[in-house]
Order: structure tokens, then C-alpha cells, then sequence
């Protein structure tokens, strides 16, 4: 079945074990990396696509933490939240449900006050990421 497996010694330089990226670049980025493209489209170079995942994982950080922790989102951000879950149902469209979270994530920093963290909550805690409500 199939040809022989090539060694790591002949694998592309910019190939990384799955260790060394959570070691480098951490665990959210490596979701977000991982996640960011549609399970039927190939992965983004992951020189480029790690180091741009960190930056998501970090921007999602920055504004979590001026939110108001375990209390709900404002009625009218809710519509992030019905996308992100209608996009991860549809096909299983992550790159889409990303498109929501960003945008509730831009909407919050719009708002004149501090927003109830609860759609992102919700959001990290389905991708698994709810570590990124917290600071470092």
C-alpha cells in the first residue's frame, strides 16, 4: 500500500514537528494555525501561517482582558455567535466561524463599555482555546 515513507532528513526545511510548533509558537496558535484553513483546503505555509496564528492568539488575548469575565454578551452581539456555530454545523467551516469570532472580538472593542465575555467564552470554549480568556 502506497510508497515508502520518506525520512524527516528529506522532508522540506520549513516543515516543523507538532512538538517543536506548540513549544515555539504555543498551543492557541497552533489550533488557530491548524484550524484557520477549511479541512478540505491545505494549510498555509507554516513559516508564514504560525507565525500569523500567534498574532490571532494574541490579539484574542489583548481584547479578552478588557472585557467584563463570566458575565453575558449584550443581546445584540449575539448574532456573532449564532454565525460562528451555523458556520462550524455547515461543513464544518472553521476559516467562517474565525470570520465571526473576529468580528464579535471588533465589535467589543467598539462598544463604550466593557462587554459580558460570554459569546467568546463560548466560542474558545467549543475550539478548546477558553485559555486565552486569561493572561499569560
Amino acid at each position: 500500500m502506497g510508497g515508502p515513507v520518506s525520512s524527516p532528513s528529506t522532508w522540506p526545511a520549513h516543515w516543523l514537528k507538532f512538538h517543536d510548533a506548540q513549544e515555539e509558537f504555543g498551543y492557541p496558535a497552533l489550533v488557530l494555525y491548524l484550524l484557520g484553513a477549511h479541512y478540505s483546503q491545505p494549510l498555509e505555509d507554516p513559516p508564514s501561517g504560525l507565525p500569523e496564528a500567534r498574532a490571532r492568539a494574541e490579539r484574542i488575548r489583548e481584547v479578552a482582558i478588557t472585557l467584563r469575565p463570566e458575565e453575558p454578551s449584550p443581546p445584540d452581539m449575539h448574532c456573532f455567535l449564532g454565525t460562528f456555530r451555523l458556520c462550524l454545523a455547515s461543513d464544518l467551516d472553521t476559516p467562517g466561524a474565525f470570520r465571526a469570532m473576529f468580528a464579535w472580538l471588533r465589535e467589543a472593542e467598539l462598544r463604550d463599555e466593557p462587554v459580558g465575555d460570554g459569546d467568546l467564552r463560548e466560542m474558545l470554549e467549543l475550539l478548546e482555546l477558553e485559555e486565552l480568556l486569561h493572561e499569560d
